[in-house]
């Protein structure tokens, strides 16, 4: 067990230094292929999205949503359990632990009575299958809508009734990679090859 775990965890810091480092788009669908939980780690990147400069680096986060779609209908990727979000008195995420399958019922009771933790914990799931989307560390929770909302963005974007950051006006949809320019208030196509 340990073997996999260190060799997960390299595999993981691998993953983040390819995205950092814009490795060639091989390594990063191997080191995907070879150990599950990079999604994980690949997923965490989706929330800073808005920070991703580079073709690579917004293709990884592609690669990855399309990968979560095809999840099994099981919270459980590669063996990793049940994820619960700690909540603030704003409802605003400030962590996310997991919580061994057979406690997952009562995910709430365990982290904040058991391992006396305190707190408001929530159940995310990384398919999307409860809550809207995985809950990321500055999400927040709409209780009424019972989902996690992704933190804005960029301020000219607004929240729409299904709790999607719309821009002020729709990317193209022609099949190029656009970035969102805040300043000039327009989509900047990304030149193939960059």
């Amino acid at each position: 067990m340990v073997v996999q775990s260190t060799t997960t965890a390299v595999l993981v810091v691998l993953a983040v230094l390819a995205v950092v480092e814009q490795a060639p788009l091989e390594v990063l669908l191997f080191l995907v292929e070879t150990e599950p939980l990079i999604l994980v780690v690949a997923v965490a990147l989706e929330s800073a999205v808005t920070q991703l400069t580079t073709p690579i680096q917004v293709l990884v986060v592609l690669v990855v949503q399309v990968s979560l779609s095809c999840v099994t209908p099981s919270d459980n990727i590669g063996g990793i359990m049940a994820h619960f979000a700690e909540l603030d008195n704003t409802n605003t995420v400030i962590r996310v632990l997991v919580v061994p399958d057979e406690q997952e019922h009562r995910g709430h009771d365990y982290l904040a009575n058991d391992l006396k933790l305190g707190g408001t914990w929530i159940q995310t799931s990384y398919n999307h299958r409860i809550r809207k989307q995985y809950a990321g560390i500055g999400f927040t929770y709409d209780a009424d809508a019972d989902q996690f909302v992704a933190p804005q963005p960029f301020p000219s974007w607004t929240l729409d009734a299904n709790n999607d950051w719309q821009p002020p006006t729709p990317m193209p949809t022609d099949g190029k990679f656009y970035l969102w320019n805040e300043d000039d208030q327009e989509w900047v196509e990304v030149p193939a090859g960059s």
